[in-house]
């Protein structure tokens, strides 16, 4: 089958690099509104098309879309076809109501529409479902996860990597948690109650960057997201909390 990427931001790179090595799969191309990061895609040795129309046009089989929220809806109903293959990005679309709208076009097409949400898929995840399944921890009462990336201090936060960020008017919950949701729900059962208590710590950006998320799951567990992205660990590469394979110790850094 032949691939196709629209969208060319900061993490497209992994997207098109795994359409690369993928079995049976061909990279058609890709696109972005753009020309710089369609430069740089050509510079990698990718085919590149300047519209998303002349890249539909080499009636790709899969279509992965890398684009921010306001972008889904109309890429998506571009894309439509009989027996193709759509997976787009999260967070998906800007509402419910869109979501459930072009969830019910795509299927009135025939296209099989997939949301990219990929932690549950992650080995470590699995790793940790399998044990939790086994029944060995018992009931679980409660879990956390911390976020603590370092990515959104200063004037030129978010700048280098995802811009967009910098505009979202929901950045911590809607655009990162999303992730724990997801892999809460699937880890601990159906979600029954939502709590948030969030701030803007940094004003150069429109959405929240630090706050709480607390859900409360049909099995009595509880899980937390808290979520803050201007702290930091002491480390060379705060992205990755590690030097040449070796663990440091990480220490949180006030912001």
């Amino acid at each position: 089958m032949k691939a196709a990427v629209i969208g060319l931001g900061y993490f497209s790179q992994f997207h098109l690099n795994a359409w690369q090595r993928a079995s049976g799969i061909t990279l058609a191309g890709a696109t972005d509104l753009d020309p710089a990061r369609r430069n740089w895609a050509a510079d990698q040795g990718m085919p590149v098309f300047d519209t998303t129309e002349h890249l539909l046009a080499t009636n790709p089989g899969i279509i992965d879309i890398v684009a921010p929220p306001p972008a889904h809806a109309s890429l998506i109903r571009q894309a439509l076809a009989p027996g193709r293959i759509i997976i787009c990005q999260k967070p998906f679309c800007l509402n419910l109501a869109e979501a459930q709208q072009i969830t019910a076009e795509a299927e009135a097409a025939g296209t099989i529409l997939a949301i990219h949400e990929n932690f549950r898929f992650q080995p470590w995840h699995r790793t940790i479902h399998a044990f939790l399944a086994s029944g060995r921890m018992g009931a679980i009462w409660q879990a956390r996860f911390a976020l603590r990336p370092g990515d959104g201090r200063g004037e030129d936060a978010y700048a280098a990597r995802q811009p967009a960020f910098r505009t979202m008017p929901r950045l911590l919950i809607h655009e990162t948690a999303v992730h724990h949701v997801d892999l809460f729900r699937w880890l601990f059962g159906p979600i029954t109650g939502v709590y948030t208590q969030i701030e803007r710590l940094n004003p150069v950006i429109q959405g929240e960057d630090s706050g709480l998320l607390i859900l409360n799951h049909e099995t009595g567990t509880r899980s937390m997201f808290d979520g803050n992205r201007l702290a930091d660990f002491v480390t060379d590469n705060p992205r990755d909390c590690g030097n040449r394979g070796r663990l440091h110790q990480c220490r949180v850094r006030s912001p």
